[in-house]
């Protein structure tokens, strides 16, 4: 299987079922509680977390139809995490994924409520699996997301890029930062499935270094996408990181150079799952995928090296 054909696969079906966790908005009082949370969810993404997360279960031999709410429930988290990011008391976004962002359609109030009820259900949706899979198991996936999503991961990065904004550039600080707060989520996923595919430690060292190579270069290609992408890219017009001060790697190290550093980084993160061998496709075209799609580039990835999608 071609590796868009996998990802759209696993999208499809992430998609579906979360049309079904998240049902339309009762006729009540907080019915506009249930409208801003399908309109954040559903309002389209790639479902990266998801697939990622899904395509480690399938390193290791498990059923994905077992493990499906459980992704779902880290796209919940996501969404959280977007919806709460775009507010104005922090990035203060118009847009996301190309309409108009939760706090500008139903209120801040709304969309404030609507990221905790995300943020709550998620995990009560990962914890209603345990008469499906090893609770043993699942307790800790569950455990480690929560730890890499709060204060061992992306709330600490998003509070120290806040309590940062507008300070003199530095690089150790920048990577101190994305290595929270985007860095935790890819590893919260991959960790999770290797967790429930009960992963021996080398494996684990192995599949945790690689997700911080790829959460390291998501980050890089969204800086500079933010600095010179399309619109239509980005899902919102670019330039909210100058706008709101933020350290990126292009304004620090400058734009081609933070290029060359999203190279070096997709190599490296292939080559830290070489104990694998050839069972980590997925994982070896995954780096190269991203980077292509980021910049629009049209040609299969095989065909082209990554110095060209730059």
């Amino acid at each position: 299987m071609q590796l868009k054909e996998y990802m759209d696969s696993i999208k499809c079906l992430v998609e579906g079922r979360l049309d079904e966790l998240l049902p339309e908005a009762p006729d009540s009082p907080e019915a506009v509680l249930y409208r801003a949370m399908r309109y954040s969810v559903l309002g389209g993404g790639k479902r990266l977390r998801a697939i990622i997360f899904l395509a480690t279960c399938d390193l290791f031999g498990l059923k994905q139809e077992l493990y499906l709410d459980f992704a779902c429930a880290l796209e919940m988290l996501q969404t959280y995490s977007l919806i709460h990011d775009d507010l104005p008391a922090m990035d203060n976004d118009d847009y996301r994924r190309g309409q108009l962002t939760c706090h500008k359609v139903f209120g801040e109030a709304q969309a404030i409520l609507a990221g905790d009820a995300l943020l709550t259900q998620a995990f009560n949706l990962m914890l209603s699996l345990d008469d499906e899979v090893d609770r043993g198991l699942l307790c800790q996936a569950a455990r480690q997301t929560a730890w890499l999503l709060g204060l061992g991961g992306m709330v600490r990065g998003q509070a120290a890029d806040m309590a940062l904004t507008g300070q003199d550039p530095d690089l150790p600080l920048l990577q101190y930062i994305h290595y929270h707060k985007t860095g935790a989520f890819f590893q919260a996923a991959i960790k999770s499935g290797a967790i429930f595919g009960q992963a021996l430690p080398r494996e684990m060292e192995a599949l945790c270094a690689y997700s911080e190579r790829i959460g390291l270069l998501f980050q890089v290609v969204d800086d500079i996408l933010d600095l010179a992408g399309d619109e239509q890219v980005l899902g919102k017009p670019p330039g909210s990181d100058k706008r709101n001060s933020k350290i990126t790697y292009p304004s620090l190290i400058g734009l081609e150079k933070a290029r060359k550093l999203a190279e070096k980084t997709a190599e490296e993160a292939k080559a830290a799952l070489e104990i694998f061998g050839s069972k980590v496709w997925f994982f070896n075209e995954l780096p190269a995928y991203l980077v292509k799609r980021s910049f629009g580039v049209a040609a299969k990835v095989d065909d082209l090296p990554l110095k060209n999608f730059f």
